[in-house]
């Protein structure tokens, strides 16, 4: 699509305006609010011929798929409004034919991926969601697009399952004694389906979501795949921050000749005409939106004389259909009830939710000896000795564990110098399907629950501690797996202390930024549980450190904290995540 001058030129233009056109620069002014810039993040597909084979036949060969891909990306790109400016401030190869990223910067910064073809393997495709899971901020935009077919399948293990083929080999077995199409559980694992593609959204920390495709018989695979996406679990609902709009085919996806005279999907073609500030605004201003998708798409269905119809959909719009049931069968028997009950907001200064647990109804899980002895031995030293108020959770279920996160959320103020601390010990488990997750006292077994519902999801526990309003959250996590609880997995620096400060100025200085901090007993990897009765050897020293009380000025840091752990056994991880700020901290002031 590029040139090599073009490039160099783009590279050129890359060093003298990079530190300037910064995305993570603030607008400010005289008289201006403080705005954070974000970014919009494009992930655009499409496979004219997938390896997808139905009983060793390999299915037909589309055409536009790829051009739809370039459509996408130059609508991003080419920002022909006055609401943008036009200059790209980075474009990269990254690392083979058919896949670039492409960045754009200023007012309204675009970070755009592009895989078609051979290029778009399931592989590739992670790549580029661990990379946006690393870099993207909740205030940041998300745009997945995806062209080429779409097929309902079968699975013993999970039932239907709606697979968008990409470019790796998938063996399907054709009508498996009269039931339908079938595919393997490992294959499932290894393609973009309706249960990986909403563990690759889960992770990512973008509240604002398009998602676009133009794939398939819409009428039959987006009901069931819009069912198996959207979030079904009422308490998951009620801590939810994401917002997502669905762009689809509500009939057979059509070809059409686009503006470069080259075959492209009825749908893309009619998406890249609407003008770039109403796809902006693809939230906000919802009915002006979907207005001009219908208006754009009727003007090229007349010209292609086809009776296709497209649809916009919202991920709000279905919750009330997909939860009726969930919520009466629930019904105040598991705890997932919401906490309306308490309508007046408290101002807390130091809170602590300490959450242990050793039992578990599932043999999956053994029986442990020390969790609830260390959340009840840290919860006692916050509560007595630093004027922590505490909330001590042993052996919770896990609609428990989301009711009293939907506390913290909804029902309490927090001024500037407000500080949550969040502890949770036991089991902990990783897969390729859903990532690092916690296991609950009434979590189910792995072979019964593969999607891992019963569980709580680090991704999901991340993003609704981030958007908790409190501007100083710690997250501890004495679990196996714990530290895949940060997707970026970046290891912080240790801050520089104080040493010399009077007091009350540094602690002054350490409420000025917003901090969203994290430390777990281990990295990808077990950890061990102790010896019964005692502590495990992440707990003893983390309780130790706290009964030092920070020595002279009384007060523990979060440094302190991660130089006094650091020797347990196997090393433990320790970063920020979410809406953290440099300089951030979280400090412990004893009595």
């Amino acid at each position: 699509m590029f040139s090599k001058e073009t490039l160099n030129i783009f590279f050129f233009f890359t060093v003298l305006i990079s530190f300037a056109f910064s995305s993570d620069q603030q607008i400010k002014g005289p008289g201006l609010k403080t705005v954070k810039k974000s970014r919009t993040y494009v992930i655009s597909i499409g496979v004219d011929n997938p390896m997808l084979f139905f009983d060793k036949v390999q299915v037909s060969k589309l055409e536009g798929c790829s051009n739809d891909v370039e459509q996408i990306a130059n609508y991003f790109y080419y920002k022909n409004d006055s609401a943008f400016n036009h200059s790209p401030l980075f474009i990269t190869n990254t690392g083979s034919a058919g896949s670039e990223t492409k960045y754009l910067s200023q007012d309204s910064s675009a970070i755009i991926f592009t895989l078609s073809n051979s290029n778009a393997t399931f592989k590739e495709l992670k790549k580029i969601f661990d990379q946006v899971e690393k870099t993207a901020k909740p205030e940041d935009i998300l745009v997945f697009y995806y062209a080429g077919f779409a097929f309902n399948l079968k699975n013993e293990t999970l039932g239907l399952t709606c697979i968008l083929p990409l470019y790796d080999s998938i063996q399907v077995v054709s009508n498996k004694p009269a039931k339908g199409d079938f595919i393997s559980f490992d294959q499932i694992s290894k393609t973009l389906n309706s249960f990986t593609l909403k563990s690759f959204l889960a992770d990512i920390q973008c509240n604002k979501q398009l998602l676009i495709f133009d794939a398939g018989y819409g009428e039959v695979f987006f009901p069931e795949f819009l069912k198996l996406v959207v979030e079904k679990d009422p308490a998951k609902l009620a801590l939810n921050t994401k917002q997502r709009c669905f762009i689809y085919n509500n009939g057979l996806g059509m070809e059409t000749t686009n503006k470069d005279g080259k075959k492209g999907g009825l749908l893309t073609t009619a998406f890249v005409s609407i003008p770039r500030e109403v796809q902006n605004n693809f939230l906000n201003e919802r009915m002006k939106f979907e207005t001009a998708v219908y208006s754009s798409f009727l003007t090229y269905s007349k010209q292609s004389s086809t009776k296709q119809i497209v649809r916009v959909s919202y991920e709000k719009d279905f919750e009330y259909f997909f939860t009726t049931e969930s919520k009466s069968q629930n019904r105040g028997s598991s705890g997932d009830e919401d906490a309306a009950g308490v309508t007046q907001q408290i101002i807390l200064k130091n809170q602590a939710l300490i959450i242990g647990t050793d039992q578990y109804n599932s043999k999956t899980w053994n029986q442990l000896s020390n969790p609830v002895n260390d959340a009840g031995t840290i919860e006692k030293e916050l509560r007595e000795n630093f004027n922590f108020k505490t909330e001590f959770l042993a052996n919770p279920t896990r609609g428990e564990i989301l009711k009293a996160l939907l506390k913290y959320k909804k029902n309490f103020q927090y001024d500037s110098t407000s500080q949550l601390f969040i502890f949770i010990a036991g089991h902990g488990g990783y897969d390729d399907l859903v990532n690092g997750f916690i296991a609950c006292k009434d979590s189910k077994s792995k072979e019964d629950d593969p999607l891992r519902e019963t569980y709580v999801t680090h991704s999901f526990l991340r993003d609704i501690i981030n958007n908790i309003d409190c501007k100083h959250i710690m997250v501890v996590l004495d679990v196996c797996f714990g530290g895949t609880f940060d997707g970026a997995g970046n290891r912080n620096e240790t801050d520089v202390l104080y040493q010399d400060q009077e007091a009350n100025k540094f602690i002054a200085e350490k409420f000025k930024y917003k901090s969203r901090l994290y430390l777990t007993s281990g990295g990808k990897e077990y950890v061990p549980d102790g010896r019964a009765g005692y502590h495990s050897p992440f707990a003893y020293r983390f309780i130790e450190t706290l009964r030092n009380r920070g020595g002279k000025d009384k007060i523990v840091t979060w440094s302190e904290l991660t130089s006094g752990v650091e020797k347990a056994k196997p090393g433990p991880k320790f970063g920020s995540f979410g809406d953290n700020q440099p300089g951030g901290d979280f400090i412990f002031i004893s009595k």
